[in-house]
């Protein structure tokens, strides 16, 4: 037997035979052997040591012989904590099923590495192999790059819930899946947790299996998610003091809420961590409250992270009959029995492109933090902490730069000495720049960049790490609008004017004019210099174009799902009850007023919305909006205006959050600057189309083309520009059903409910969804 540490060139010992005393029975000898100086294995170093064993004749000569790369570390369940080399690692993990978009279940070596080295890019540190053991080159390549591994036996019996785990003919086939899976893949340093299965209800088929890995192989831990449900079906979890600790050393749940998390850590006595097998349903547009889960996990001890579900899209390549290509889920191949789009619940698209909620995670999971702390006195200005979160690692194989914003724009960059943190310290040091807080009211942000030095195995040499947005000074502040004065505009009040014909009344300056349709109370258009800018609108806007989690659009049973209160409530198809347009003529003072009740399918329950238009200089308008929603409505999609405009649009700046789609329960990763885009690269091609693009917390926002729009409020706007309407996305079933039109569709919201989880775990928490009331808000809209 021969231990080899290739790396250094360094032999751990050779030549060791065994003796009679090492057997056990008349086949297996035991070998035990205390070594000195050994690198542990862990997802941060994955050192690898390479073991040849050979058996001899007595004469010496060969009869077989091979080797096998082996790691050494520790798992332990200690002070309710999954312990790795005596550190509780978190769990930052993700459920991954074998898929490729063109071969099915069939996996290149290629494709696997790749799946590791985004992986390990976005931060996450364990994979859950779900549902089944995978192809043994997946464990040598997580072996090598450091990947931790719950592997799980594939015993699945969802129509047989209660029955299979339960009837003592099965009692076999449960141990023996179980039996295969461990005696393959126990030399993999890479696994820490066997798992009995999913979703097969439990009883004292999975306690023999439990028994047989226990014996078999005590040094890692059990887990089994439906040890932790009520006795009969698949209900609830219990927590209650040991729940089905026979069969699970990991309280490893389903789909709880934040506050049933924290409830069993701190209100249930039991020596077991909690680890969330399944969390953060990514499907479509999705993985809400992220930060929600993930300030629980670090703020409360028992909690130690989880496995969002899941990795990849499983759309499969099909093309269309004119040959374009795109993913096909349940239902596309005409089979009767499907489940529509329910596997389609990836953070990364098939081909591997990444989701807008994997920049989430990434900031989220982040090796390396930096905070602002406050100076307590004059004489102690504040100062920055960072704080080292691996758990094996120091921080000397990063770099990291920093830019100073003030309005979004780049004032200063430099260079951010990073202190010497060994894991899980923290320290203290100066802001790097001087701040100048310049005008009253300016923002200044102070942006961090950390970056790996040097390349490594899963990245490249200034591969970003982590990042940080640290808000010095400032905030947002809402627009100053210039009503028309003489010293202020080279004409006065008397250049505004209204125009009535038989349908409209047009709201004129010098170069602009809004056209107003009394028959509608709508907003028909707006026009600089002759010129229509704005085809229709801005009008009130409260529905949006469902994602997955407000409900699944072909499904039965959502009607008490978001999107069937919205149907059932008639959100998407509003009509005019009443309402009038009326002009206000006092001297000095030009308004005009559409005063209008919507309705849905219930009359009674009215939606007032009043929009006051006021003149600015000759290129702008002033447009206060008042809404008043009836109590009886449904939560809703979200409170604000849309517009058409004319094909004049190509390209969208702003300063607020981006430059990737952000909500406000997934916003984390986005930070606060000026960004410039094309109108085209709004869009997010979710393999089922739905609500994309939303940017929060914008100060301004402009469209440009021909001509440019410019646009503020006296609140921070969240906006969408696509060449689809709400309506386009809501109707379409795949990415090819959808037809760019030339106009430009731009959605400006008070507030738009977050995403949450809803396909299959909790809704949108209460904080980030979009009550009924009243609401006030302004806007200036102006044209060059």
């Amino acid at each position: 037997m021969l231990l080899e540490d290739y790396e250094v060139g360094k032999t751990c010992f050779k030549s060791v035979r065994h003796t009679d005393s090492d057997k056990i029975g008349d086949s297996l000898v035991r070998l035990e052997y205390s070594l000195n100086n050994i690198s542990l294995w862990s997802s941060e170093n994955p050192t690898l040591y390479t073991l040849s064993l050979s058996l001899n004749r007595p004469d010496g000569s060969p009869v077989e012989a091979f080797s096998f790369r082996i790691g050494f570390r520790l798992v332990e369940i200690k002070n309710r904590e999954l312990q790795i080399n005596g550190k509780p690692v978190m769990i930052k993990g993700v459920n991954r099923h074998e898929h490729d978009d063109r071969t099915g279940k069939t996996l290149t070596r290629e494709s696997m590495i790749q799946d590791i080295l985004l992986l390990k890019q976005f931060n996450f540190n364990a994979v859950r192999c779900c549902h089944y053991p995978d192809t043994p080159e997946w464990y040598e390549l997580c072996d090598e790059y450091g990947i931790y591994l719950v592997d799980e036996a594939n015993i699945e019996s969802h129509d047989y819930y209660d029955q299979l785990c339960r009837d003592p003919r099965w009692s076999a086939a449960f141990s023996e899946r179980v039996r295969r899976m461990v005696l393959r893949d126990r030399n993999h340093p890479s696994i820490i947790l066997w798992s009995l299965g999913n979703e097969s209800g439990y009883g004292p088929n999975h306690d023999a299996a439990a028994g047989w890995v226990r014996g078999c192989d005590p040094s890692r831990p059990l887990h089994y998610e439906g040890a932790c449900r009520e006795e009969w079906g698949q209900g609830i979890n219990v927590h209650k003091s040991e729940w089905g600790a026979r069969a699970t050393d990991i309280y490893c749940p389903m789909y709880e809420s934040v506050e049933d998390m924290v409830h069993f850590a701190t209100e249930v006595e039991d020596h077991r961590p909690y680890i969330a097998c399944e969390y953060s349903h990514a499907m479509g547009n999705s993985n809400g409250s992220l930060k929600d889960y993930w300030k629980a996990f670090e703020e409360t001890h028992g909690l130690q992270g989880g496995f969002i579900w899941d990795w990849v899209d499983q759309g499969l390549l099909k093309k269309t009959e004119d040959g374009r290509e795109y993913w096909a889920y349940g239902g596309d191949y005409g089979e009767p029995v499907h489940d529509f789009d329910f596997c389609i619940n990836g953070m990364v698209w098939p081909d591997r492109t990444p989701h807008p909620a994997m920049w989430e995670i990434k900031k989220l999971t982040q090796p390396v933090t930096v905070e602002l702390r406050s100076g307590s006195r004059q004489h102690h200005p504040p100062v920055l902490t960072v704080t080292n979160k691996q758990d094996f690692t120091s921080l000397e194989w990063l770099v990291a730069e920093w830019e100073l914003l003030r309005d979004g724009k780049v004032d200063a960059i430099g260079n951010f000495p990073l202190p010497f943190l060994i894991p899980g310290n923290s320290a203290l040091v100066p802001i790097p720049c001087g701040v100048n807080p310049g005008h009253k009211g300016e923002e200044i942000h102070l942006n961090l960049t950390i970056r790996s030095k040097a390349k490594t195995p899963w990245c490249e040499s200034g591969h970003i790490v982590a990042t940080e947005q640290i808000r010095l000074h400032g905030g947002f502040r809402p627009v100053k609008v210039l009503r028309h004065r003489k010293s202020e505009v080279e004409y006065d009040n008397e250049d505004l004017t209204f125009h009535k014909d038989s349908e409209n009344i047009v709201f004129r300056s010098a170069e602009t004019s809004i056209t107003v349709s009394e028959k509608e109370c709508t907003i028909m258009g707006m026009a600089f210099k002759g010129e229509t800018v704005l085809k229709k609108g801005p009008d009130l806007h409260l529905w949006r174009a469902a994602t997955d989690n407000d409900g699944i659009r072909d499904w039965e049973g959502q009607d008490q799902k978001p999107l069937g209160q919205w149907l059932a409530a008639g959100l998407n198809k509003l009509s005019l009850k009443e309402g009038r347009v009326y002009r206000d003529e006092s001297p000095g003072h030009k308004v005009l007023t559409i005063d209008k009740t919507l309705i849905g399918t219930d009359p009674d329950k009215e939606i007032r919305c009043i929009q006051r238009i006021s003149s600015l200089t000759d290129n702008g308008f002033i447009l206060d909006t008042e809404v008043r929603l009836h109590e009886g409505l449904p939560s809703l999609p979200r409170v604000g205006l849309i517009m058409t405009s004319f094909p004049i649009f190509n390209d969208v700046s702003w300063f607020g959050k981006g430059p990737h789609e952000n909500y406000i329960d997934r916003a984390e990763s986005a930070f606060l600057r000026e960004y410039e885009q094309k109108i085209a690269d709004q869009f997010v091609p979710y393999i089922l189309p739905q609500e994309c693009g939303n940017h929060t917390d914008t100060r301004w926002l402009e469209l440009k083309g021909k001509r440019k729009l410019r646009i503020e409020g006296d609140f921070p706007m969240e906006f969408s520009a696509l060449y689809h309407s709400p309506s386009d996305l809501f109707e379409a079933r795949h990415t090819t059903d959808l037809v760019k039109r030339d106009e430009t569709w731009l959605s400006l919201d008070y507030l738009q409910r977050g995403l949450g989880t809803g396909s299959c775990g909790p809704q949108t928490r209460d904080e980030y969804t979009v009550s009924t009331g009243h609401y006030r808000f302004r806007i200036h809209l102006k044209i060059e």
